[in-house]
């Protein structure tokens, strides 16, 4: 069984080119949307929730892949 991939684009990609690879993929990583200063407040907000959960040994083919740690 071949992995999928999640597709990524700039954010300087015109918006209707994001709605369709969204609509085909179902899922789209935006690079560059957010500036370092807020990727790293953000990081720091959650920091402590983060150390307090464990990676989850999981199914990798699952929904949720194995080895990560989540905050719901």
């Amino acid at each position: 069984m071949s992995q999928a991939s999640i597709p990524a684009r700039p954010a300087s990609t015109p918006s209707d080119e994001l709605y369709e690879v969204l609509a085909d993929a179902g899922c789209l990583v935006v690079e560059g949307l957010a500036s370092i200063e807020t990727v790293g407040a953000v990081r720091a907000e959650l920091a402590k929730d983060m150390a307090a959960v464990s990676a989850d040994e999981d199914d990798p083919a699952a929904f949720y892949p194995g080895l990560t740690r989540r905050v719901t």
